[in-house]
């Protein structure tokens, strides 16, 4: 016992002698983070101020006093104190929440992405579900300007998928097509994507065409081999299509 507590008093001085103790920076993060958190309240947008606290709170985590319990021997961090994170976190959740259903591009694209990344740790994949009625109801109200480009393509693939609202083929469509002619190079594939789904290959065809740089093509919906899948009649049609904007599906009875 009492080497344990020599120890743990060599400890004390040695980083008493090196300057502020990992509890004192512990309790300076929360305060920097408390603060943080009354600062975004100013900003008059979520956006804005979910983006300006998360700013913060990354700052701050790298900031955090690392180093080995001498009496354990395990690695140990002080940082934000745990409860001042959580509630940083929960504001963030709650400007993302207010972002999103104002119909803010930025908010709804990241997040989407990191629910698609399968960034569990923070909820964003269970946040998803709850988020979709107000980004498809944002892509709704969208103009088709470049800046809405964003917003489209997320309710394209969001009914694409299927997985948190029900699956249209007409839908996903109809958005990835505007969010291509709003300046979403990708939404060309995920459009032909869409119609190789639906076995549904020369519009597939068609969308694959439209699939240019910067725009990445999936192997899946290769040129040569849809190309090889068609008649010469329907890929000349498609060929031909291809530039107009206007097109956004080929009769595939004719």
């Amino acid at each position: 016992m009492r080497t344990r507590i020599h120890v743990a008093l060599l400890a004390a001085a040695t980083l008493a002698a090196c300057g502020k103790s990992a509890e004192d920076v512990s309790a300076e993060l929360g305060a920097k983070a408390v603060a943080a958190m009354a600062e975004a309240k100013k900003a008059g947008d979520p956006w804005k101020a979910h983006e300006q606290l998360a700013g913060v709170l990354n700052t701050l985590t790298a900031q955090a006093s690392c180093g080995r319990n001498f009496v354990s021997g395990m690695p140990e961090c002080k940082g934000v104190p745990a409860a001042t994170e959580a509630a940083v976190r929960a504001e963030l959740v709650r400007y993302e929440a207010e972002a999103i259903k104002k119909g803010e591009p930025a908010a709804i694209e990241a997040a989407y992405n990191a629910a698609a990344a399968g960034r569990d740790y923070d909820g964003a994949t269970k946040r998803l579900p709850e988020y979709a009625p107000a980004m498809l109801a944002a892509a709704e109200r969208a103009q088709g300007t470049p800046q809405d480009a964003g917003v489209l393509y997320v309710a394209g693939l969001l009914v694409a998928g299927g997985k948190v609202t029900m699956r249209d083929s007409g839908r996903a469509v109809a958005y990835l097509a505007r969010a291509w002619a709003a300046g979403r190079p990708q939404a060309a594939n995920d459009a032909a994507m869409h119609f190789l789904s639906i076995n549904d290959q020369r519009n597939a065809y068609l969308w694959s065409l439209r699939c240019t740089a910067p725009c990445a093509r999936s192997s899946d919906v290769d040129l040569q081999r849809l190309q090889q899948a068609l008649q010469p009649a329907a890929a000349k049609q498609a060929q031909a299509a291809a530039s107009d904007a206007a097109v956004v599906e080929l009769d595939v009875q004719s």
